[in-house]
């Protein structure tokens, strides 16, 4: 696990609906550019003063720890057959699930993509305070700044297609007028 680490050469931010997964998406697929198996890595939003005292249950519970049970993270990772075909993806689950949250070991998570362009998509990064920009400034100065904006009126409804239909199953039609009020 004694990998080279390596540094994010971007990061993807932006409001929820933004496109934040559609980017992510789309730059996991192409060749030169490395991105983590979690879309959302979420460490310049945590509080990391916590996350290193809490115990693997309470990260496993933590929804942002509860990647493992996403169907798509399971077909891509843990299959018997990536494990042994690959062993570096399974050192980056130990590292990202077990290791505790420094700004080494949040690097350490960029080591698998080593000779690539790197970044870690994270819209909750919008709204970080400015002493962890200081702190992700120092770790990368030239890091690149991806924001995603959209029209706020089709994020709005996005947003709400998504809280009253996606989570039921159910098509847009099927929303009571009492659920829009």
């Amino acid at each position: 696990m004694n990998e080279k680490s390596t540094k994010p050469d971007f990061i993807g931010i932006g409001l929820e609906k933004t496109g934040t997964t559609w980017l992510y998406s789309i730059l996991s697929q192409h060749h030169d550019v490395w991105t983590p198996p979690v879309k959302e890595l979420r460490y310049w939003s945590m509080d990391t003063m916590l996350i290193p005292k809490a115990g693997v249950i309470s990260r496993w519970r933590k929804s942002h720890w509860n990647y493992l049970n996403r169907k798509q993270y399971a077909k891509k990772v843990l299959r018997p057959s990536c494990i042994m075909k690959d062993l570096r993806q399974t050192f980056w689950n130990i590292r990202y699930l077990f290791f505790p949250y420094t700004d080494r070991n949040y690097q350490s998570l960029f080591s698998a993509g080593a000779g690539m362009t790197c970044g870690d998509i994270t819209p909750s990064y919008f709204i970080i305070g400015d002493d962890k920009i200081k702190r992700l400034k120092r770790l990368n100065p030239n890091l690149k700044v991806i924001l995603l904006l959209r029209n706020p009126v089709d994020r709005t409804w996005s947003k709400a297609k998504m809280n009253l239909c996606g989570n039921r199953y159910r098509s847009i039609e099927e929303v009571s007028e009492n659920e829009l009020n």
